[in-house]
């Protein structure tokens, strides 16, 4: 059995498309919209969609590719 200490705090690695939406700028409708396209990295579990922490918005980092 694990120790309490072992077990990873997963806050620290993930957030909600709520929280994604704060942190770019963008609406959560949005960062849903991105999820289901493959545009970041996310994961749908149930109903939720669940995205890795310290990504990059994707809606940005698109547009630094047009502009180059």
């Amino acid at each position: 059995m694990c120790e309490p200490e072992s077990i990873i705090d997963l806050k620290v690695l993930i957030m909600g498309t709520d929280e994604a939406a704060d942190l770019w700028g963008i609406s959560q409708a949005q960062v849903k919209r991105l999820s289901r396209e493959g545009k970041c990295n996310a994961t749908l579990i149930g109903k939720t969609w669940v995205l890795q922490r310290g990504q990059v918005n994707p809606s940005k980092k698109n547009k630094k590719d047009v502009d180059q």
